[in-house]
């Protein structure tokens, strides 16, 4: 009898379910300025500052994203990523890579997009303005990682 019971117990412990205590960091992803933004004027292409995903859980990150503008908002953002820093923050490296298809923007609502599981260290932002985006676009990210 006393076997039995051992076993029933060693069955519950064994079955029950088991919840990760996940805690997530929201990271505003700075621009040239250090401002909550990235500006985007016409048709010009910028980037972030590149922000670190060491600490990150190795599951897929969650960004936030914002237009302003006092015109039309008519842009893309392309998530890159890199084993490294950039060579000059801001500017157009070799290193980044594209890590998602990229996503239009063409209004001021906040949107939400995953990108897919963290295998580099480093990651930041391109954006591109095209066609008639206002000069006064202004791109704000959220990382949740």
């Amino acid at each position: 009898m006393y076997r039995f019971i051992i076993i029933i117990l060693a069955l519950l412990f064994v079955t029950m379910p088991v919840q990760a205590d996940v805690k997530r960091v929201i990271e505003t992803v700075a621009s040239e300025d250090s401002s909550t933004a990235v500006d985007v004027p016409t048709t010009l292409t910028r980037y972030s500052k590149s922000f670190s995903l060491i600490n990150s859980n190795e599951a897929d990150l969650g960004v936030m994203y914002k237009a302003t503008s006092d015109g039309t908002v008519t842009a893309t953002i392309q998530a890159q990523t890199s084993y490294q820093r950039p060579t000059t923050e801001l500017a157009a490296d070799a290193a980044y890579v594209m890590w998602e298809t990229p996503e239009s923007v063409s209004d001021e609502a906040w949107h939400a997009m995953t990108l897919d599981t963290v295998i580099m260290p480093y990651a930041r932002f391109k954006v591109t303005g095209s066609g008639s985006n206002d000069a006064t676009t202004e791109i704000q990210f959220k990382v949740m990682k």
